[in-house]
């Protein structure tokens, strides 16, 4: 499990700016600075590291006044920056729960292959040889 800071919202990610030659975006100061303290969190060795597909469990602490949805990007564009996930694109099974009991928020990862009884079921089933 990694634990980390809450992430800000996706409306607090970038903010629109003027660049010569036209117009872009920008990380806001409030964002960059998560992304320092979030990437000090990050201790997991090469062995812990989850191979692709990805499943990815979420728990936010938030108040009913935020989307628990909003803080998501943060946290995969984080794990993909810092090469604990190769991309986002591989997750093929998110969870994403709102906890007031934690700290911040905490990442898992678990087997897409496996998110149902019956799927595990199967997994295992398929490797035994009947004779």
């Amino acid at each position: 499990m990694i634990a980390l800071p809450l992430p800000p919202s996706v409306n607090e990610l970038y903010r629109h700016a003027a660049f010569k030659g036209g117009r872009g975006r920008t990380v806001t100061p409030k964002y960059a600075a998560w992304r320092k303290e979030a990437a000090e969190c990050l201790t997991l060795r090469a062995c812990d590291m989850p191979s692709p597909p990805y499943g990815v469990t979420l728990r936010i602490n938030v108040d009913h006044r935020s989307d628990v949805d909003n803080r998501v990007k943060a946290v995969l564009d984080l794990l993909v920056k810092h090469g604990v996930l190769t991309g986002d694109q591989w997750v093929n099974a998110l969870h994403v729960y709102r906890d007031r009991t934690i700290d911040g928020c905490t990442v898992e990862f678990f087997d897409p292959d496996c998110i149902t009884i019956g799927g595990a079921a199967n997994r295992v089933l398929s490797g035994l040889v009947v004779e």
